[in-house]
C-alpha cells in the first residue's frame, strides 16, 4: 500500500466572508462606542474631586445639582435655598463649596444681581462655616465681596 500525499488548499475569501467579516467589525464598533459612551458620561469629574453620583439624600442630591450642573442663573435663583441648607446641614461637603465660589463668582460680577449687598453678607458668613473657611480659593474672594456688601 502506498501512501499518496494530500495537499489541501486554502478556499479563496468570498464576497459573503468579506461581508460577514465587515459586519462584524461595524458591529463591534457600534457596542463599542456605545458602552465608552456610557462609561465616560457616568465618570464625569465632580471640578471639587469629591465623590459624585447619588447619595440617598434627593436634599443633597438636588443642592449638589444646583452646584455642579445647573446654570448660574438657576443656583442664583435659588440662592437663599441653597446657602440656608449647606449652612445648616451640609458645611463640610466639598461639592456645596464648589457652589458657593460659582454664586460669589456671580455676585461679584454682576452689579446689578438683585439684593447683592445681602447676597454678599450671607456668603461672607457662609464662608466661615465648615471646610469652606481653609478654602483658599474662596478665601480669595473675601475683598471682593466686601466691597459688594457695602
Amino acid at each position: 500500500m502506498k501512501l499518496e500525499p494530500v495537499y489541501l488548499v486554502a478556499p479563496r475569501p468570498t464576497r459573503r466572508a468579506f461581508l460577514l467579516a465587515g459586519g462584524a467589525f461595524a458591529g463591534g464598533v457600534v457596542v463599542g462606542g456605545a458602552g465608552g459612551f456610557a462609561i465616560g458620561v457616568n465618570s464625569v469629574a465632580v471640578p471639587t474631586g469629591a465623590a459624585s453620583g447619588p447619595t440617598g439624600n434627593p436634599e443633597l442630591d438636588e443642592l449638589r445639582r444646583l452646584a455642579v450642573s445647573a446654570t448660574v442663573e438657576e443656583l442664583a435663583g435659588r440662592r437663599a435655598w441653597f446657602v440656608g441648607l449647606r449652612n445648616r446641614g451640609y458645611p463640610d461637603d466639598p461639592i456645596l463649596i464648589g457652589g458657593l465660589g460659582r454664586l460669589a463668582d456671580r455676585v461679584i460680577a454682576d452689579a446689578a444681581f438683585p439684593q447683592r449687598g445681602l447676597c454678599a453678607r450671607t456668603l461672607l458668613q457662609s464662608f466661615g462655616l465648615g471646610a469652606a473657611k481653609t478654602d483658599g480659593a474662596l478665601q480669595r474672594r473675601i475683598p471682593a465681596l466686601q466691597a459688594a456688601a457695602r
